[in-house]
């Protein structure tokens, strides 16, 4: 059939149809406010999760993560496709989610309850 295997962090698709909404309400409504950006929201995750036990040290520590977060998108490339082709970006993913407000690293805060007043 002429189909090959790849493992991409975009849908090579994207951007040409939409497939439909996850049906649930959260999901319903940010494609009502967000529009072309839910649309072509066809992105794998790539997450890396860390447990702090504590929350004072897990504030404390976003500002010494941040330096490391290009060497691990580095390390996390594989889209570089959308809309059917290559965009030449090593993560287009990375560009696709940038758009959305809430994205982007976390700010620092110096303490927990600062972090909690800006949430």
């Amino acid at each position: 059939m002429g189909l090959r295997v790849a493992a991409c962090g975009t849908v090579p698709d994207s951007g040409r149809r939409l497939p439909g909404i996850f049906p649930k309400r959260r999901y319903e409504e940010l494609a009502e406010e967000y529009q072309q950006v839910a649309r072509e929201q066809m992105v794998c995750a790539c997450q890396v999760q860390v447990g702090v036990p504590d929350r004072e040290l897990a504030v404390a520590l976003l500002p010494r993560v941040q330096p490391w977060l290009p060497v691990l998108l580095a390390l996390s490339v594989s889209s570089p496709y959308f809309d059917r082709r290559d965009t030449g970006y090593g993560s287009y993913r990375a560009q696709v989610w940038s758009r959305w407000p809430t994205a982007g690293p976390a700010s620092s805060y110096g303490s927990a309850a600062a972090y909690d007043s800006a949430v």
